[in-house]
């Protein structure tokens, strides 16, 4: 069941990306009292992940279903941009100008315990995992 519009804004307001705010899943996980590697909730699917971590939210079940390329990812703006992991350019995700620099600033890596990570990405050798264009 998805939570009403207040719960989603206090979640967000955690620092949760709008397009997981609207999810299903993460409220599943909220309410089991999953925990990531930090001690903070976390969604009940932790392998749905976004371009920065190479996927485009496959397990993804709300609102925006069907439209994840019209509102920006993290914030719910209208998107002026589009987002994909590399090779998934049929699964493009909203972004909206003031986060492309956001994006493009870090990369994911898996911490020991087996989750995962955003790190600075210009202190990695990495490929970049994603894409963004107009």
């Amino acid at each position: 069941m998805m939570p009403d519009k207040k719960r989603m804004a206090l979640v967000r307001a955690k620092g949760v990306c709008f397009l997981c705010s609207t999810c299903q899943h993460w409220y599943e996980g909220e309410d089991a009292g999953l925990l990531d590697d930090m001690g903070e909730p976390r969604c009940s699917r932790p392998k749905c992940v976004g371009p920065i971590w190479g996927d485009s939210f496959p397990e993804y079940i709300g609102v925006i279903e069907g439209y994840k390329h019209k509102f920006c990812y993290l914030c719910g703006a209208n998107s002026t941009h589009y987002l994909w992991a590399n090779g998934q350019e049929n699964n493009k995700i909203g972004l909206c100008e003031a986060h492309i620099p956001v994006v493009k600033k870090y990369t994911a890596r898996k911490t020991k315990k087996g989750e995962r990570s955003l790190i600075v990405a210009e202190h990695v050798a990495d490929p970049d995992r994603h894409e963004v264009s107009k």
